[in-house]
């Protein structure tokens, strides 16, 4: 009876292990286990970021390792130049971009691009386009109904308030010194050696 005990839970366990390799081997599971690795591994690169600092507020912007950054240099006061950052050197406070390299203390203005309104601007200016086209289309047609003006008012002040959405609104610089402070953030664990 001991013995047919034994092989029945063999049989048993052998059978668990068997469907559970046939579990793991779903493409469904592997995906899960790829995107949790992904994440592991992106929440350790960010652990080391910039940080934009207004003074007198909690609020605070992040740039990490990938995002796109306008800067000014004390190298090159009157030109923003338009960096992607590759990766961070906490120990000198070097940030690595993907033409050249500065350190934090360089940097005299950064510039953020807010993307809602720069694509906001460019479907009103696109819009006030096509809609003066047609309209003149429909004019060069010999149409019943040309265009009018209120039709040209409608396109031209579409395009005028889609440029002006755009250049306006779409980016805000940020000049270091009193109000604003940029630093480098690093929040690893390190182990001090003795």
């Amino acid at each position: 009876m001991q013995m047919m005990i034994a092989v029945t839970v063999t049989t048993k366990s052998i059978y668990c292990l068997n469907s559970w390799k046939k579990s793991v081997s779903k493409p469904s599971n592997n995906f899960f286990l790829t995107f949790c690795f992904i994440l592991f591994f992106q929440s350790i690169s960010a652990q080391i970021f910039l940080r934009l600092d207004e003074y007198g507020t909690t609020d605070a912007i992040r740039f990490y390792a990938g995002d796109k950054l306008e800067i000014k240099t004390k190298e090159f006061p009157d030109i923003w130049l338009a960096r992607k950052i590759d990766y961070f050197i906490p120990e000198s406070g070097t940030i690595v971009f993907d033409q050249d390299f500065y350190k934090v203390e360089e940097i005299t203005a950064v510039r953020k691009v807010n993307k809602t309104p720069k694509f906001l601007g460019n479907a009103m200016m696109q819009f006030g386009l096509v809609w003066m086209t047609y309209g003149g289309v429909l004019y060069l047609s010999g149409a019943d109904r040309g265009i009018s003006w209120s039709d040209m008012f409608i396109g031209l002040g579409s395009v005028i308030s889609g440029y002006t959405l755009k250049k306006f609104a779409s980016k805000r610089t940020y000049n270091l010194g009193s109000k604003y402070t940029l630093r480098m953030i690093d929040l690893r664990m390190v182990v001090p050696e003795k």
